[in-house]
């Protein structure tokens, strides 16, 4: 869970509200990467392209933009998502980010 979802979580329950909406949003955010992974996938196998070795390209794996940090973009999962199918995973803006956890991972630069 995100530092800031636990800080709203935090203040939440001191001001004796209860946190599930806050919870739940954030359950829906951590769902996503799975959710848009297989939506790559689908669309891959819809217009008849073999999905192992296929080439994805994600523009941006930052969650801002011009913003070279990667701590809160939620693309290092949808990246380790798509590497189940063997997926070969691009990034266009390589040079605006922390590559640690791809090239941790034997991704493509």
């Amino acid at each position: 869970m995100l530092r800031s979802t636990l800080y709203l979580v935090k203040k939440a329950k001191e001001a004796g509200c209860h946190p599930q909406v806050i919870l739940a949003g954030r359950a829906i955010n951590d769902s996503m990467p799975r959710y848009v992974a297989g939506l790559a996938i689908k669309g891959l196998n819809k217009v008849g392209k073999k999905i192992k070795d296929s080439n994805v390209l994600i523009m941006g794996l930052t969650c801002k933009e011009d913003v070279a940090d990667t701590r809160e973009s939620p693309d290092e999962n949808r990246v380790e998502e798509l590497k189940e199918f063997d997926v070969n995973v691009f990034d266009v803006n390589v040079y605006w980010y922390d590559t640690t956890f791809l090239e941790a991972g034997g991704y493509h630069l």
